[in-house]
């Protein structure tokens, strides 16, 4: 991955990658910054179909409408070699600094102005009314997770939509 990362620069003629990387689906996703922007490479074994993995972030950048902030899609490579498929995606650089490391769990409070929660909202209730096939949680996991790591019965899910502020106020919400 760090080979295909460096030809994905080279390639897309932006600068040698530097900084810390970022790893992603179990070693399927390798990111870092190049120069000023943001390099993400992704591989897949030629046996195996692409999925949300492989086109997420394209299918994003053109289904998304473009009020919702985010780094923009500027460049994307696909190569294959040795046996995988790798696809480069170039985008913007985020300038701004990390609110959480070490997982997707925050751990210590956010000290961020009260706008910053309200573009959140603002963006989550557009984000929202996308129409997507996609599903982060499946009952399959529900079923298998629940009484393994809670110990409870798993629940059985009988109404499925696209998260919303107002489903995630509570954690979306400027402290008070």
């Amino acid at each position: 991955m760090r080979h295909a990362h460096r030809q994905g620069a080279h390639t897309l003629l932006v600068p040698s990658p530097a900084g810390p990387e970022a790893w992603g689906w179990q070693g399927r996703t390798l990111s870092r910054r190049s120069g000023d922007r943001w390099l993400r490479v992704v591989s897949q074994p030629l046996d195996k179909p692409t999925g949300h993995l492989w086109d997420g972030t394209t299918a994003a950048e053109a289904q998304l409408p473009r009020n919702i902030p985010r780094p923009r899609v500027l460049d994307m490579l696909d190569w294959t070699a040795g046996g995988h498929r790798y696809r480069a995606e170039l985008s913007e650089l985020v300038p701004w600094p990390v609110l959480q490391t070490g997982g997707p769990v925050l751990t210590d409070e956010l000290d961020l102005p009260d706008i910053w929660w309200t573009e959140l909202n603002e963006a989550l209730t557009t984000l929202a009314a996308v129409p997507t096939t996609r599903q982060a949680v499946r009952q399959q996991w529900i079923d298998k997770n629940f009484p393994a790591y809670l110990d409870i019965p798993p629940v059985q899910i009988t109404d499925w939509s696209r998260a919303s502020p107002a489903a995630s106020h509570r954690v979306f919400s400027s402290p008070q």
